[in-house]
Parts: structure tokens; sequence; C-alpha cells
């Protein structure tokens, strides 16, 4: 008769003849170990943060769940569940784990007995699944006479003051009035190589040579700015008619000190090569905003025309978004980006933004806190800002 196992406790029963000169092995192992263990047997076993634990009563083996006492132990940050066999059997259970969650002793699949931390008690499986052994409820005794009230007790120092709540992001400078137009001067011809003449400011990018235009109408003589770096000549252009008096604007607020303007390419066209006027420094005005620090970069061309941030997100892509604003963008306006990131950055822009061949547009910032600078113009017949200047890593 070949060895079989008994139903709950997993003894083997060795067949008759069977296992000569070694049943004591065998017999030894049932009753020293396996039996030991269900009789007596205290285990203490670590409880899973998340999974269900498993625990099994091997046929002839030792196993965790054949002993009589479990302690369950460890760091719990939610209720858990421990899995046993069916086999009927009793289990003394202690949850002694940390954390404050109750653990489930259960069968699989079934509802078993929630066991509250630090509870110890009696279980038992009755084939299906697991019961409560005991009942520890006794009938309700009669409620006893109010104690008298105790003394108030003494008031608690106060607490810390909270911390300071972090400083509002500034607000927008209010937009200002549209420039007036210079009264009898014209439009300035285009001199082929001379860039935009400012006031003296910040260094200028000097930008590729573009093609020479036609002739260019020359207007009545407008205010004089500050001398422009000398540009290429061009061809001479037939004279103009003299430009309508154009309305007088109120004056603006003090400008920022232009920077030096975008050398274009000498070319056939336009009377002279030169750019269009720069803004006169005490004349005009330059709109610098701080943008609070974000990784998508929103510009408000109502209020800016130099758009700064400090962006201290850690490493990934930082976006120039399509800017914004009520008022149309003009033909030739010119906005300005400092950038000044913490860490390395993806650049990524909104198609509202366009390089050249010349000056693609950067795929990074210099990120270690060092200072980048953007310069675009905007073109209005794509209707997008076409980067002409850049100058990274100050």
């Amino acid at each position: 008769m070949p060895t079989t196992y008994s139903a709950n406790l997993g003894l083997e029963l060795i067949g008759t003849g069977e296992q000569s000169g070694t049943w004591g092995v065998t017999t030894n192992s049932n009753l020293g170990t396996l039996l030991e263990q269900s009789i007596a047997g205290y285990v203490t076993q670590a409880v899973t943060d998340g999974s269900p634990t498993v625990l099994t009563i091997p046929n002839g083996a030792t196993g965790v769940a054949r002993n009589m006492y479990l302690e369950l132990t460890g760091a719990l940050t939610a209720a858990r569940v421990v899995e046993v066999p069916t086999n009927k059997k009793l289990y003394f259970i202690f949850n002694n784990t940390t954390g404050g969650f109750a653990v489930t002793v259960k069968v699989t699949g079934l509802t078993g007995v929630s066991v509250a931390n630090g509870v110890k008690t009696i279980l038992v499986s009755n084939g299906t699944d697991i019961v409560s052994g005991i009942n520890l409820v006794g009938p309700t005794g009669p409620t006893g006479p109010t104690g008298p009230t105790g003394p108030t007790g003494p008031t608690g120092a106060q607490g810390p003051t909270g911390p300071t709540g972090a400083q509002g992001p500034i607000g927008f400078t209010g937009s200002r009035g549209d420039t007036g137009f210079v009264g009898s001067q014209g439009n300035t011809g285009f001199t082929g190589s001379a860039g935009f003449t400012g006031s003296v400011g910040n260094v200028g990018f000097t930008g590729s040579q573009g093609a020479q235009g036609p002739i260019g109408f020359t207007g009545s003589q407008g205010a004089q700015g500050p001398q422009g770096p000398i540009g290429f000549t061009g061809s001479a252009g037939s004279q103009g008619p003299q430009g309508t008096t154009g309305f007088t604007g109120s004056t603006g607020d003090i400008g920022f000190t232009g920077s030096i303007g975008f050398t274009g390419s000498a070319g056939a066209g336009f009377t002279g090569s030169r750019g269009d006027t720069g803004f006169v420094g005490s004349q005009g005005f330059n709109r610098v905003v701080s943008y609070a620090n974000n990784s998508t970069f929103t510009v408000n061309t109502d209020t800016t025309d130099t758009a700064t941030m400090i962006f201290t997100g850690a490493s990934g892509t930082f976006t120039i978004a399509n800017t914004t604003g009520s008022i149309a963008v003009t033909d030739g306006q010119r906005l300005m980006m400092r950038i000044q990131a913490t860490n390395s950055q993806t650049l990524a822009f909104q198609a509202q933004f366009d390089g050249s061949t010349d000056l693609p547009l950067p795929t990074s910032l210099s990120g270690s806190s060092k200072v980048d600078y953007l310069g675009f113009v905007y073109n209005t017949t794509p209707g997008h800002w076409q980067l002409v200047a850049k100058n990274f890593g100050f």
C-alpha cells in the first residue's frame, strides 16, 4: 500500500510493508517535528505590505501554517491579508505589526476574520474558511455612576507662528498708450545692411545678409536717432513723396536703451540698406516683465517688450508658448526673451515661432543658472515671430 498523508496536518501515513528499515525517520518527522509544530509550534511571520502573504501546510514537510501560534510582524501602510489553506486547524493569532492596521486571515477567495492591530485571538479553519474560535463579548453590564468632573487642565502653550506666505507675483505693468506718429517724417527707406538704430543699449544681434529690396520712398526728415553701425551701401533710390503729417502721440515712459540693431545683408532694392529706425531711448519705452517660475513661457505682448524668467524646475522640457494679448501685434514689432534656468532644459517652440537656415531655433537652454537671450521680430505675412538673434551662456 503506497504512502498517503493526513487530510488536515499533512502527516505522512506509511503504507503496510512500506519503508522497511527507514520507517523510523518518517515516524520521528511526524511526531517530533510536524505534530509538535501543530500542537506547540510558535512562529514569527512577516506580513507583506502589498499582495497577500500566503502560508502553506505541505505534506510531510514543515510549513508556517502548521504552527499553532502565529505572531504577525512587519511595517504596514494599509490593511493587509494572510491566506492559509482549507485544512481544518486551530490558530492562535497575534497581530504585532506596526503602522496601526488590521490583518485579515482567510482562505483564498473567501471572507475570513479581520484581526485588529495589537490584538491576540483564536481562529479556526472549518474546512472552508477562517472563522472566530471564541466569543469574548459578554452581556452588557449596568451603567456606572457618572464620575465627578475633573479640574480644567492648564492652557496649552501657543503654537509657533506659521511661515510667511510666499510673495505673490509682480503685477503686470500697465499697458502704454499707442506711440504717436512723428509729424512730418515719412517712412525711412531701408539701407541695405544697416541694422535698427536704437538708443545705445544691449549689444544687438547680427542678422544674415538679406536680398536688396525695391527702391524705397524717401520721406521727409525724421527726428535724428543715435548713430548706428555703418551699413552696406545700397543702390540709390528715387525720391519718394513726402509723408503726411502724423499724429503726435503722448510722451511714452522713459525707454530702455535699445540693443544694437540686426545687420541685414546688402542687395538691390530699397533705398540704402538701412533698416527701420530703432526706438529712441528718451522717447520710447521697454516694458520689462518678469514672469513666474513655470515650464511653459507664455508672453503677453499687450504688456511686454522684454520677458524675463528665472526657472528653477528640474531638468525636462521648457516650452516657448504662442504669445497672448488683445492688441494686434504690428509688423516689425520686437520681442526679447531672457531666460535663466537652474538646470538643463530641452527647448520646445509652439507654431508661432520660426527659425531660419542661418539661425535655426535652438534645442536646449544652457542651464547651470546661466542667462540665455532670444530676439524675435514679428512678420505679419506668415503671422509668426521670426528668430533674428540668439546669445546664450551669460
